[in-house]
């Protein structure tokens, strides 16, 4: 029987409101009453004011003077910065990933490769978002450097706010069968162990990505 882990009332806590900011449940801008919040999970504002010091130091929630805390808004204009963080941190992993992936994982990524035109064959927009998202993943865990892998997670907080707040998700059928080139490119890349073919492969993928979202983003905005 798998062990689970104990948690303290403030990781509890700070996990919870984490993802409920994620999911957007609590919205961009909502402000966070401590005792309101003492009450609902039936703590005592000690650890609530532990929690959101942490979700302030992972750039979730801010600190407003005669506010309190309020939940960090989502600005439409910063959405090319995330997606520069992105793909520089991407380019890394692809990078590190010729010289340390093992045979295992790029069989790994060719199965999800196939898996994804699959899926794009049937027209399964949600298949293919959730296994493009697996492709990326499994890179940043393999190319064997932990802090790309810890700061690709963080970025990937802050990212699903815009994914759901945008509706996003599941990707458009132009862009499924857009970009299934674009990640056969960067598996065969990965495969020769050319370090600067998967950069390239990888950075167009990401421009390609930002204007697709950029576009989709401007019309949920009425732009």
């Amino acid at each position: 029987m798998q062990k689970i882990p104990f948690q303290t009332k403030q990781e509890w806590l700070f996990t919870t409101l984490r993802d409920m900011i994620e999911s957007c449940e609590l919205k961009p801008g909502q402000r966070l009453l401590m005792d309101q919040i003492a009450s609902d999970f039936n703590v005592s504002r000690i650890p609530v004011r532990e929690a959101l010091l942490q979700l302030q130091a992972e750039g979730l929630v801010q600190m407003e003077p005669h506010m309190g805390a309020i939940v960090s808004p989502i600005d439409f204009s910063s959405a090319s910065d995330y997606f520069a963080i992105s793909r520089e941190l991407q380019v890394l992993a692809v990078r590190a990933f010729c010289d340390r992936g093992e045979k295992a994982d790029l069989d790994r990524l060719e199965a999800l490769v196939c898996e994804m035109e699959s899926a794009a064959g049937s027209d399964d927009m949600a298949t293919y978002s959730k296994l493009n998202q697996d492709f990326h993943d499994l890179i940043a865990e393999k190319c064997r450097m932990p802090l790309v892998r810890t700061f690709m997670k963080t970025y990937q907080q802050h990212w699903n706010r815009f994914v759901r707040f945008y509706h996003l998700y599941p990707m458009r059928e132009q862009r499924m069968k857009q970009t299934l080139k674009e990640h056969r490119d960067i598996l065969e890349a990965l495969k020769s162990r050319d370090p600067n073919a998967a950069e390239k492969a990888s950075r167009i993928h990401n421009l390609t990505g930002l204007e697709d979202h950029l576009e989709r983003m401007k019309k949920e905005n009425g732009i």
